[in-house]
């Protein structure tokens, strides 16, 4: 059992409040890593003090989201403080926030939620994860004033902030009581929508979404049609859903096929494989050595491996075997194999 006791958290609640009948849904689903997830996994340990191997792109964002927290700081949160990171607090042993950081000096609680990505995300005054967040920081701290911080480094503007007071503080108190009901409910409704599908275990298999899609999918819809820009702006909303519902569905599709289960009509194909250079001033001296003048090099427009092929049997005159042998001399410890990702094909 994680340390979430099988209860809800801020980071889900959205989605809770938006869809209560997620919380069965997604029931012992198991979570999906990807690479924006894991990246942002590390950059959160890199910032709470790990040690940990960053990428120049994810060095930069930790350093923007420690400035931003250091400013925050001084902004509202003068003298002395004590710093809670990554530390899981709780309401009422019924739901709990896993805060990424929080300062206090004794009256006044900075909150802040790094997000990593370049998504849109709530800003800090309509956030459901950050008003869990403050109502359980209130609950564990008890500060008089507590802050609020969305702090988003790729984002325009980079941080947004809001304040509870005891009002927003007993609102959200009432948001959490209300949808903890709801969601036990045998009956909770599944509501489909893009910000509560975006991220939801059971949006595969989930009957509300895949009928939001084929009820798309019957909209009627034909080139040169004059459309209301609002009602564009509902179907721009209902693709990025379609989308997603899409992707997860195809994606669980190829995990079935990938285990062995047989989908009538469908099969699993092989990728690709791609060859990627890694090492192009190496190549380029190898290709000096044969005789490749600079100019012929650097004039490829667009360095792939077929045309460097191309230009060292045009410069060699070789071919066949011996045009191979050269290629992979030139090649070696340069290039890497990757396969592309197996897709789906219909039998």
């Amino acid at each position: 059992m994680s340390d979430r006791k099988n209860k809800p958290s801020a980071s889900g609640f959205h989605r809770l409040v938006r869809c209560p009948g997620s919380w069965a849904a997604e029931a012992g689903l198991p979570s999906v890593e990807t690479e924006q997830s894991i990246s942002g996994t590390k950059i959160h340990a890199s910032l709470a003090g790990q040690d940990v191997q960053l990428d120049p792109d994810e060095e930069t964002c930790r350093d923007m989201c420690s400035d931003i927290f250091a400013k925050l700081c001084e902004t509202y949160c003068h003298g002395e403080r004590r710093l809670f990171v990554e530390q899981r607090m709780w309401w009422r042993d019924s739901v709990s926030a896993q805060v990424d950081a929080v300062a206090y000096n004794g009256t006044t609680a900075l909150v802040v939620d790094y997000k990593t990505g370049r998504g849109e995300v709530d800003d800090a005054q309509d956030n459901y994860q950050l008003a869990v967040q403050a109502l359980c920081v209130y609950e564990e701290i008890g500060p008089e004033n507590i802050i609020v911080a969305v702090i988003q480094p790729w984002a325009s503007p980079q941080f947004t902030v809001a304040q509870y007071d005891a009002d927003a503080i007993a609102a959200a108190e009432v948001l959490v009581k209300e949808t903890l009901l709801e969601i036990e409910k045998p009956d909770a409704p599944r509501v489909a929508g893009v910000d509560q599908c975006k991220y939801c275990k059971a949006r595969a298999t989930c009957p509300a979404a895949i009928n939001e899609v084929k009820s798309m999918a019957m909209t009627p819809f034909r080139a040169g049609m004059v459309i209301d820009p609002k009602y564009m702006s509902k179907l721009l909303e209902d693709c990025k859903l379609a989308s997603s519902i899409i992707h997860e569905i195809r994606s669980h599709a190829k995990e079935m096929l990938d285990r062995g289960i047989e989908i009538p009509g469908w099969k699993l194909s092989k990728g690709q494989e791609r060859r990627n250079i890694t090492d192009i001033t190496k190549i380029f001296e190898r290709c000096v050595d044969l005789g490749v003048k600079e100019e012929e090099f650097v004039g490829l427009t667009d360095i792939g491996l077929g045309d460097l092929e191309k230009l060292i049997r045009k410069v060699t005159g070789k071919k066949g075997k011996e045009l191979a042998e050269t290629i992979n001399t030139v090649m070696d410890g340069c290039v890497e194999k990757k396969a592309t990702e197996k897709s789906l094909e219909k039998v």
